[in-house]
């Protein structure tokens, strides 16, 4: 760790458990957040910290016993992996899928961790084309729940509310109970309880949620 932040890499160190910490690091504008420590007490605080700054960050955690994933998810994160299965080989299939790397790269990822014994968890990013690992900077992809029934886009069109303009986000789909509406017109209308599908910046996505909640 001290190499690497020696040799310039982004690394810092601070207890998470402090929401200050996590806002001076701003975990607002992360796409994904693993925690993978062995307090189950402080993973909990962390997750429940983590969602009370921000409700677009991809939250994955590892932990120990199958029996602790109702818990976590009741807390707010999105993917729970315990440690009876490949647990880092999941964590880093998992966020290399979430920045699209190609599938058959995190494939050949996987049976290279597995034949050199996770030597290649701490040397795959110098090793692979750095084009693989791309992201489109400042874009985040999430799923947003209409709870407030009062607001500048419930019961009306995506025409009339002018989601694009008004609040810097795009709509890929709607899903309204078990239904999934993926051809979004300008005359779909939103409803409350609906999850909208959006992409645009974290700021953007976090003041939309704000009028979606509030």
């Amino acid at each position: 760790m001290r190499q690497a932040r020696a040799e310039g890499e982004p690394i810092f160190y601070g207890d998470a458990m402090n929401a200050f910490i996590l806002e001076h690091l701003r975990v607002y504008s992360a796409r994904v957040a693993v925690i993978a420590i062995h307090d189950l007490t402080a993973t909990k605080a962390i997750v429940m910290n983590v969602r009370s700054i921000c409700q677009t960050v991809h939250v994955i955690v590892r932990t120990r016993a199958l029996r602790e994933l109702e818990d976590f998810y009741r807390l707010g994160a999105n993917e729970v992996i315990p440690e009876e299965f490949e647990t880092s080989v999941e964590i880093f299939t998992r966020l290399l899928q979430r920045y699209l790397v190609p599938q058959d790269e995190i494939e050949a990822f996987i049976q290279n961790i597995r034949a050199e014994k996770y030597e290649m968890l701490r040397t795959y990013s110098h090793r692979q084309d750095n084009r693989s690992l791309m992201s489109i900077p400042n874009v985040n992809v999430t799923c947003l729940k209409v709870q407030h029934k009062d607001n500048e886009v419930i019961g009306k069109t995506i025409q009339e509310s002018n989601i694009r303009s008004a609040f810097g986000v795009n709509l890929l789909a709607i899903q309204r109970e078990l239904a999934f509406i993926t051809d979004i017109q300008p005359d779909t209308e939103i409803l409350q309880d609906d999850l909208l599908y959006v992409v645009g910046t974290p700021e953007a996505i976090t003041d939309f949620n704000k009028k979606l909640k509030y």
